[in-house]
């Protein structure tokens, strides 16, 4: 792969050496597409609002908010959801809405005296547990247990619950009337409120954050059931609601919390303690039963992300996974998204889950499901451990010994193939090094380095680590993207800033308004926590499609904590100014020749300027340019050198009058090492067929990648 980078370079030189401002542009390593090249009428996700994607816009002293302008009424009144209908029904209640929307800039509403906020969630993610804790903290009102969640409410009661508690009374004579109106319409629809601990006029007066948990999206008795999606977003923006999104990123843990519920009969939230708790706890599962329950999880999981992409309100993403390690900490962020800093969050267990959480001690037939699931990407969420051990039980001692010995026979020629095709380095950053607490040396370094590309190799082949595709600007990232999707789970729900364009493969958490709680603690590094701070700029963290670049070392080791369900995770523009070299994921990229990188990024440019005037139409808002400018012109604004400055790091990208020269290449070079694949656009079907024999991705008969000739 680095023989194909180095034509390439020899080509541009010698094709391009007339043109000079152009030729200098050729020294550039690499470059990478946001656009599918079946799709070049519609160039790319996930950078129409400059690359770093911040929810707010500064504008004088206020923000605007980025959001999208209502054409026409965005859906009608909401399906017929049939009381009857098996609870494991979704209704992809966003596809409609989603579709109709254009971008576009309105005012923030705001001037409340409180912050309203409103936890989404599906069911069997820690939702109820956090919102014990949070509720039970001063200054926190809840008015009741998912309140919405009733058959009975009709569309007009529940939106005028909406509105009531997001409009707190600000007077005694108002407070009367209010508590008044909102117990009469509890009794009238069913709703759900805590009548024995109605706030009194001082509680009220003392809120400083008030709302409750809804599941966003039609369903058998769901929140939303009934609603129009227009009205309710015309409530959050009118109440600048701020969103918690809960999540389970363990799909497989999360059905069988849903199975054993609702099959079965089995109180997940039991309080009951005893020697033989969680064998008493084992139940057999009819895994066709149990398919649909995953099935039903995976889609609930898709409705959450469409809702964040609908409403488009500042979100936090709290998972259950954050939750259960450090259940204080993770309301406490919570709090502090909410603007309750400071505040103390009691503890409580009330709805804390008291079995085991392992699938093996869930499970009475676990080894039947570790062979349902072993070879799909749900492969992780058993806990490889635990199906070897069941496999182990099962097939007896002998049979495990002798199994254990094949295996351990068959992993040395592994790493051995893989060590002999992942080139070792030829050159290494010092800075880099000592950002990986290496201090042996550059032929030290190196070794590290390759040892460590290996390693994270063979994980990623046995699906315990995903895999970063640094994605350089207009080179080929929507079709490697779409390439990964056949082999692993990647993000495939809409851009929350503009709902009509995917992510390629960026995390959706990492558009929204603070980074994931995971990223800011890094188990290999001792839990050193990352000052979230440091990565947020007036409320909204520097993240978007060019979040890796912003990550510090302990932010970057922490990745595969942040987005455990994904197994391919990327990023454009920058590498960070530091860059660790010891992690536990594999890294790729692609290039692609220069100068046709060059007019394409140049192409994508004015279709940016032309689809959404008035904002800066670069990548990551690396630059900004006349909306008409020729390629010449254009030029005179592009940061020169593209690639080079984007895998030197942040610094040289927006630091673009910082001068360039060959030491600054051979840095550039030496960061490419740390990649243990970089492919080639023009040689796409060679660099796929090194993906499958290094990361394991062997193509199924009769599948491929194909490529329009041409792109641009």
């Amino acid at each position: 792969s680095v023989a194909g980078v180095g034509r390439i370079l020899q080509q541009s030189r010698a094709g391009h050496v007339g043109i000079a401002l152009v030729g200098l542009v050729t020294l550039i390593l690499i470059a990478a597409s946001t656009t599918s090249f079946s799709s070049r009428e519609n160039p790319g996700p996930a950078q129409e609002l400059g690359g770093s994607a911040l929810l707010f816009q500064e504008q004088n002293e206020g923000f605007f908010r980025v959001v999208e302008a209502q054409s026409g009424p965005l859906v009608g009144p909401a399906i017929n959801v049939s009381e009857s209908a098996p609870e494991t029904r979704t209704y992809h209640t966003y596809d409609r809405a989603l579709a109709q929307r254009d971008p576009g800039l309105v005012a923030n509403a705001g001037g409340h005296h409180h912050q309203n906020f409103l936890v989404f969630f599906s069911g069997h993610q820690g939702s109820s547990w956090l919102l014990d804790m949070l509720g039970s903290a001063p200054g926190v009102y809840v008015p009741g247990f998912e309140p919405l969640e009733v058959l009975n409410a009709t569309a007009a009661q529940k939106l005028r619950f909406l509105d009531l508690t997001f409009s707190l009374p600000i007077s005694e004579d108002a407070y009367a009337i209010w508590v008044a109106e909102i117990v009469d319409l509890g009794r009238q629809s069913g709703i759900r409120l805590s009548y024995t601990d109605l706030p009194t006029y001082a509680d009220v007066a003392a809120t400083r954050a008030a709302g409750f948990k809804i599941r966003p999206y039609w369903g058998h008795r769901t929140g939303f059931r009934g609603l129009d999606l227009a009205e309710v977003k015309a409530i959050l923006d009118d109440r600048d609601v701020s969103l918690v999104l809960t999540t389970r990123q363990n799909y497989l843990k999360a059905a069988a919390s849903w199975y054993r519920a609702r099959e079965v009969g089995v109180n997940q939230f039991t309080r009951q303690q005893s020697a033989d708790f969680d064998a008493g706890q084992k139940v057999e599962f009819d895994l066709d039963r149990f398919q649909e329950w995953v099935d039903f999880v995976v889609n609930a999981e898709r409705e959450l992300k469409d809702a964040v992409s609908f409403f488009q309100r500042p979100t936090l993403t709290v998972s259950y996974e954050e939750l259960a390690l450090d259940p204080i900490g993770a309301t406490g962020h919570v709090a502090k998204f909410l603007g309750l800093g400071g505040t103390r969050v009691p503890a409580s267990a009330k709805f804390r889950k008291t079995g085991s959480d392992s699938l093996r001690v869930m499970v009475s037939n676990f080894e039947e499901l570790c062979e349902r699931y072993w070879v799909t990407p749900y492969r992780w969420m058993l806990g490889v451990e635990s199906c070897r051990e069941a496999g182990a039980a099962a097939r007896g001692a002998r049979r495990d010994e002798a199994a254990a010995m094949t295996k351990a026979a068959a992993l040395d020629p592994e790493a051995s193939r893989l060590a002999k095709a992942i080139a070792f380095p030829s050159a290494t950053n010092p800075k880099d090094c000592f950002a990986s607490g290496w201090a042996d040396g550059a032929q030290g370094c190196a070794s590290r380095l390759h040892q460590h590309k290996v390693e994270a190799a063979l994980r990623a082949r046995h699906r315990r680590s995903p895999v970063f595709f640094k994605h350089v600007h207009k080179a080929g990232g929507t079709t490697l993207c779409q390439h990964a999707s056949a082999f692993v789970f990647t993000e495939t729900r809409p851009l929350p800033a503009n709902s009509g364009w995917g992510t390629d493969c960026v995390p959706q958490e990492a558009f929204l308004s603070r980074p994931p709680q995971s990223l800011l603690l890094s188990s290999l590094l001792r839990r050193q926590p990352v000052d979230a701070d440091a990565l947020t700029r007036r409320g909204a963290w520097l993240g978007g499609a060019c979040f890796f670049g912003h990550l510090t070392p302990s932010a970057q080791h922490a990745l595969p904590r942040a987005f455990p369900n994904l197994g391919f995770v990327a990023s454009e523009g920058p590498l960070p100014d530091e860059l660790a070299l010891n992690l536990d994921y594999p890294l790729i990229t692609m290039l692609r020749d220069p100068f046709d990188r060059l007019v394409s990024a140049h192409k994508w440019f004015l279709f940016m300027k032309q689809r959404f005037p008035g904002i800066a139409g670069s990548i990551c808002s690396s630059y900004d340019a006349p909306a008409n400018a020729t390629l010449s012109e254009w030029l005179d604004y592009y940061p020169d050198n593209w690639v080079t400055r984007t895998l030197l790091g942040s610094r040289y990208l927006y630091g673009k009058d910082l001068p360039l020269g060959e030491a600054e290449l051979q840095q550039a070079k030496n960061r490419l090492e740390a990649f243990t694949t970089v492919l080639v656009l023009e040689e796409l079907d060679l660099g796929l067929r090194v993906l499958g024999e290094v990361l394991g991705w062997e193509e199924r008969e009769g599948e491929g990648t194909e490529m329009a000739a041409g792109a641009p």
